[in-house]
This record gives structure tokens, C-alpha cells and sequence, in this order.
């Protein structure tokens, strides 16, 4: 899940929201480190799955392959949090043609980019290659930016940017 800001709303609805953050995002189901030849050096799923500060390295022309739990599209997106020095270029699972690039990868921070250029066949597995030493902390299919979410008579808009937060605390949120 996406670094986790807790706010109180009181009782079912905070609960509802926090249910219905989380059935927005899609989450990583399997993740591998692979080799230049896009042979499997290890898995990686535990240490990608949280934004917890635990990294993994994929050294340049190497490539870190993510299945997600269902198939993505050209109106999703993926979102990383990662450093390094370079940038990352996106194939679908052993494809030769890229379909997107995160650029300027440097210091610790989440980065996005779209699926938008995706052809043909909706699919769950990428093969995501390092352009330089990139180090891994998070991948996801976040909630879409500034995506409405009613709780109760609420709504709220929610955006990733360094994780889940409302936009505005209007309707008594305390952060706690």
C-alpha cells in the first residue's frame, strides 16, 4: 500500500475509506530481479510491496520485472518510489518496444508515469529496465490523481504525491 496517512473521520467511515483507498490501488503480486538476458537472479516481491526504506538494487541494463494483481491498461499508471542515478525504461513482460520512461531518477521520491502509449493486449507483467543503478523501494498502480471518494455525505479528493492525503481537511479530518 502507499505510505499511509491516517486521518480520524469517527467510527465505519473511517474504516470505509481506508477499504475503499485500498481497493483502488493495484497492487504488486510478484516481483523479480532479471539479468541483461532476462534471466531471474531473485525475488524481490517483499521488499517492493511497502514503502518501508528497505531498497533493492538493479544494476544498468538490468531489469526488475512486477506482475501486478490484475492487468493494466493505457488509462493506469505506475507509480515508484526509488534513487539512484539514470532512468528506467518500461516494457511489457519480454517485449522489445518501450511503452514509457521514468526520467531523471535521483534522489529518494515516488515517480509516476502513464501507460498511455500502450498497445495491443492489456497485461499484468512489466519489465522495468534500469538506465544506471536504480534502487527500489515501492511499485504500485496508485488511486488516480485527484480521485473523488464519497464517505458518508462526503467527498473528498485524494492524491499521491509522497503518498494517500486529502487535498483539503475540510469536514473535521485530524491527521493523527
Amino acid at each position: 500500500m502507499a505510505k499511509k496517512t491516517k486521518y480520524f473521520i469517527g467510527g465505519a467511515v473511517a474504516i470505509t475509506l481506508m477499504i475503499i483507498l485500498s481497493s483502488n490501488l493495484i497492487l504488486v503480486k510478484n516481483a523479480y530481479s532479471l539479468d541483461e538476458n532476462h534471466h531471474r537472479i531473485e525475488k524481490v516481491t517483499s521488499i517492493i510491496l511497502n514503502q518501508d526504506d528497505n531498497w533493492t538494487e538493479i544494476p544498468n541494463n538490468n531489469y526488475l520485472r512486477v506482475q501486478f494483481e490484475r492487468k493494466l491498461n493505457k488509462s493506469n499508471d505506475i507509480l515508484i518510489y526509488a534513487k539512484g542515478n539514470g532512468s528506467i525504461e518500461v516494457y511489457k513482460k519480454g517485449a522489445k518496444t518501450k511503452i514509457a520512461e521514468f526520467q531523471n531518477i535521483s534522489s529518494p521520491g515516488f515517480y509516476r508515469i502513464y501507460l498511455s502509449s500502450m498497445k495491443g493486449v492489456d497485461t499484468d507483467t512489466f519489465d522495468l529496465k534500469s538506465k544506471g543503478n536504480i534502487f527500489y523501494d515501492y511499485v504500485v498502480d496508485p488511486i488516480e490523481k485527484n480521485k473523488e471518494v464519497q464517505v458518508g455525505s462526503y467527498y473528498e479528493k485524494y492524491e499521491i504525491n509522497s503518498g494517500l492525503y486529502p487535498i483539503s481537511q475540510g469536514g473535521g479530518y485530524n491527521e493523527i
